[in-house]
């Protein structure tokens, strides 16, 4: 038990995680460090591939930059993260590649040296124009 405490202890300080205590629930806690505790549950696995899925969705700006710096630290330590995010300009932020679904589909990949929000937002809609066209030109009209 001693041990699994300081280990949470350790998770909760690197990642600023504000709570009374350990024992506090999460769902008392703000959106932000609700976030942070998934975060931290991850990072218990000491996994080589880390999938996040909007991680960042509804949580404070100085909580947001946390979880950036926790990206740049476990890419540091040579682990691979996977960013599913809506929000553009944080990809940008932590991404070196950009991977753009539309329709279900990956249509387009992206590095630094080639992405451009225009096209991004082309290509995101690209998949549900082709559908239209496709309904249009199966149909009788």
């Amino acid at each position: 038990r001693r041990r699994e405490v300081a280990l949470v202890e350790g998770k909760r300080r690197r990642l600023q995680i504000h709570a009374r205590d350990i024992e506090q629930s999460v769902g008392t806690l703000s959106g932000g460090n609700q976030q942070k505790v998934a975060v931290a549950k991850w990072l218990l696995q000491d996994a080589d591939l880390f999938l996040f899925d909007e991680p960042t969705r509804g949580i404070d700006v100085a909580a947001r930059r946390n979880i950036h710096q926790l990206f740049d630290q476990l890419a540091a330590n040579g682990k691979a993260l996977v960013i599913v995010s809506s929000d553009l300009e944080e990809l940008f932020e932590t991404c070196d590649r950009i991977g753009v679904m539309s329709a279900g589909r990956l249509v387009a990949e992206y590095t630094r040296e080639n992405w451009s929000y225009d096209a991004i937002m082309q290509d995101c809609f690209s998949g549900y124009s082709q559908q239209a066209k496709e309904t249009v030109s199966g149909s009788n009209l």
